[in-house]
């Protein structure tokens, strides 16, 4: 669970009060409203096709304030590894394996060789079938 500077804790379940909306959700968790779209793509299921129909009671998943997708190509910044890269698509940087095990033909046999520049696939996260943390 990462803390941000909103009074709500990322990579963390958060449960819905009577007059949030995703807006004011993503202010609190990113310091940016704006950003309310993360949150509804990452629980569509829980919230269903109107995102501004969310219910006090509902249990809403909010992801990494910097998230990396999942089942997509990812291209290795300066600074990166793969604990960082596992912590931002995951948010748990144990998952790092899993990176490393899909990309071996582009890092080679060091899970540590990871180069900025290289193009790497992030798959689903390990006992996921599409990704769903819930």
């Amino acid at each position: 669970m990462t803390q941000q500077s909103g009074t709500i804790a990322t990579c963390a379940t958060y449960t819905v009060q009577s007059g949030d909306s995703l807006s004011l959700i993503a202010m609190k968790a990113y310091g940016d409203a704006t950003k309310w779209q993360w949150i509804y793509d990452y629980n569509k299921k829980v919230i269903g096709n109107n995102p501004d129909l969310i219910q006090p009671g509902q249990d809403l998943f909010i992801p990494h304030s910097d998230p990396i997708t999942q089942y997509e190509n990812y291209t290795v910044q300066t600074g990166d590894t793969l604990q960082s890269i596992a912590e931002r698509a995951y948010c748990d940087a144990k998952f790092w394996d899993g990176i490393w095990l899909a990309n071996q033909r582009v890092i080679g046999l060091n899970p540590d060789n990871v180069q900025p520049g290289q193009v790497l696939f992030i798959p689903y996260r390990p006992g996921t079938v599409s990704g769903d943390m819930h």
